[in-house]
């Protein structure tokens, strides 16, 4: 997953209910690999970011600079969710952009979570070492504190 994310912004999707784990790697994508990432869920995005895809090439950032991520949920998410999901899916590749279905696996719900969540880990992780950085660094987040602290 490093290798196809890599020098381009991911967008993590997932279903409500997994929406957090969405964040975890996005949060964890921008901290260790120090890169741009967004996270959002099921519906809601498809209310209005959907559309942000739209002819997207032309009017702000090359569709070959984004890469989706649709984390999925094949046995616990709502029949139209996952539908949703790939309706989605073939929307932005119809605009250039690349996506893909990452299923998630486990019996119970804590092995659904700890296996995805531990997925995005390790994507950051190896996406810094891509990138030639250290994934502990957090330079800029001490920085921002120390200036925030001045008076």
């Amino acid at each position: 997953m490093a290798e196809k994310i890599f020098q381009k912004i991911p967008f993590i999707y997932a279903p409500r209910r997994f929406r957090e784990i969405a964040w975890v790697w996005k949060n964890s994508l921008n901290e260790t690999a120090k890169i741009l990432a967004v996270a959002n869920y099921f519906p809601e995005l498809n209310h209005n970011e959907t559309v942000g895809f739209w002819r997207m090439n032309e009017r702000q950032l090359s569709n070959k600079k984004i890469y989706v991520i649709v984390l999925r949920d094949r046995e616990g998410s709502h029949p139209r969710i996952l539908k949703q999901m790939k309706i989605t899916k073939d929307i932005v590749g119809k605009e250039g952009v690349k996506a893909e279905f990452i299923d998630i696996k486990g019996e119970t719900m804590l092995e659904k979570i700890f296996s995805t969540t531990l997925l995005g880990f390790w994507t950051a992780y190896w996406s810094a070492l891509k990138y030639k950085i250290d994934p502990t660094s957090i330079e800029i987040i001490k920085e921002f504190k120390r200036r925030l602290a001045e008076k």
